[in-house]
């Protein structure tokens, strides 16, 4: 075998192994965040057919139970603030529904961002996918918290608005990258609203 050869091989399986490293780093985060880890977010206290919230806090927080989500809500002034807001939690798109209100609720987050980008919510929608029809998430807002019920989801590309359509109903839409590690379409979870509980 010639030197050149053995070089060669040499040479390859060098690159191949430090390929190996970079895609095992960049997809880390994907793979720890599906390792359970036991986490219980107590938010309710069940009392016979009635739901009695506790500790509404003031500002506005997003829970996810089933994917053990509690995230601050940054509400957007404009188009540009969104991606540095998505560094302290999750974005409320400007001119979309307040909670409560009449319309379509719009709520993005990331599923992944660039390790060497600040924040502590860069994966906080990365299991938004395992969210069911039936599920519930709850958006605490000024002193009250809202009931939503997930009615489905899709998978569109980055270029659809229909997601943000607003309608004369009570839905909220929460929104990430997909899937986690690109940017490539864009996950919508539908949601309506169920019920609202004024904190005491």
């Amino acid at each position: 075998m010639s030197r050149f050869f053995k070089e060669t091989i040499k040479i390859t399986l060098l690159s191949l192994l430090i390929f190996i490293v970079i895609v095992f780093l960049l997809n880390l985060p994907v793979i720890f965040n599906q390792i359970p880890r036991n986490q219980k977010i107590v938010m309710a206290e069940d009392r016979g057919d009635k739901i009695i919230f506790i500790d509404i806090k003031s500002s506005p927080i997003l829970y996810i139970p089933r994917i053990n989500v509690r995230a601050p809500i940054i509400f957007s002034d404009n188009d540009k603030d969104i991606m540095k807001d998505l560094e302290r939690g999750v974005s409320h798109y400007p001119q979309t529904a307040l909670p409560g209100k009449v319309g379509n609720v719009f709520i993005s987050g990331h599923s992944s961002d660039y390790p060497w980008r600040g924040g502590s919510y860069k994966e906080i929608f990365i299991n938004l996918n395992n969210l069911e029809v039936g599920d519930l998430f709850y958006i605490d807002y000024e002193s009250v918290r809202y009931e939503y019920k997930v009615k489905g989801k899709k998978i569109v590309s980055p270029v659809d608005m229909s997601i943000m359509e607003q309608r004369n109903s009570y839905e909220a839409t929460l929104m990430t990258c997909y899937p986690p590690n690109t940017n490539l379409k864009r996950l919508a979870v539908k949601a309506e609203l169920k019920a609202e509980v004024i904190s005491k």
